[in-house]
């Protein structure tokens, strides 16, 4: 594999990884495997979250 394609793939999951832990750092739950099934917004701000 080419040094290019190497850092491309890496990058994902290093984006991946620093959003997780910007997200747990502003308290944000988590949740894996789960379904949104809507958000309440306002001013284009994500207020809710109903997810099953």
């Amino acid at each position: 594999m080419s040094r290019s394609n190497t850092l491309f793939m890496g990058g994902g999951k290093s984006l991946e990884n620093a959003d997780y832990r910007t997200a747990v750092g502003l308290a944000v739950d988590i949740l894996c495997k789960a379904a949104v099934t809507h958000l309440e917004l306002t001013d284009d701000k994500v207020q809710r979250v109903d997810y099953t």
